[in-house]
């Protein structure tokens, strides 16, 4: 790499480790808003997109993706990546318990942190969604929302995880899905058993999709 703009300059130099690969078809953007699905197809990437309301009414947002893709690329987009908040246990009630105190407490730690429920969205340009949002959140209030991100993210035993992927492939098509195990006090022990057995009851049944 080499640089010599206004704020940087760098001399020619190799990196290492070298690129094991080039960066076609591993190439990754979040698309969250309406004026973000644009750009991603536009550069040809894997769309990425965390949960924000219930897939269903996702749906747009990722057959918008799929039309913009093919026409600027004139090939099928790759599969969307959703981006879940996952807490899996071998008890229904446990896995419910859990999601609904950690889940919400991230959600709450992310909205302030964010500033999510001020207008200052209404300033920016190409953030007209979260201006939206932000009225929406303050509307409903927090608690309401934090709920709701929580009943939106993945949780439950192995079997009902399952059946929430099958109902969101009919929602929203063919997908990927990458998970966040750690979030809002959970602790080390309690991610690493949610994460073991997701890996061990879940992926190799959402794997054998393909």
């Amino acid at each position: 790499m080499e640089a010599d703009g206004k704020f940087y300059k760098q001399k020619r130099t190799e990196l290492r480790p070298r690129p094991y690969a080039s960066f076609k078809d591993r190439f990754y953007a979040v698309g969250m808003s309406s004026d973000s699905v644009p750009v991603v197809a536009r550069l040809g990437a894997k769309m990425m997109s965390f949960a924000q309301k219930p897939w269903a009414e996702m749906s747009p947002h990722f057959d918008r993706y799929r039309d913009l893709y093919r026409e600027h690329h004139a090939v099928a987009a790759p599969a969307p990546v959703c981006v879940d908040f996952l807490c899996c246990d071998e008890s229904s009630e446990r896995a419910a318990e859990l999601a609904g105190r950690h889940m919400a407490n991230y959600y709450v730690t992310v909205m302030e942190h964010y500033e999510m429920a001020s207008d200052h969205f209404r300033k920016l340009k190409g953030y007209g969604d979260y201006a939206d949002n932000a009225e929406l959140l303050r509307e409903s209030g927090m608690e309401d929302a934090a709920n709701g991100f929580v009943e939106i993210n993945t949780y439950g035993t192995p079997r009902e995880i399952l059946e929430k992927m099958e109902q969101r492939k009919g929602q929203i098509g063919t997908f990927d899905l990458t998970v966040q195990v750690s979030y809002g006090g959970l602790t080390g022990e309690q991610a690493e058993k949610s994460i073991r057995l997701f890996a061990k009851e879940v992926l190799p049944e959402l794997q054998s999709w393909r």
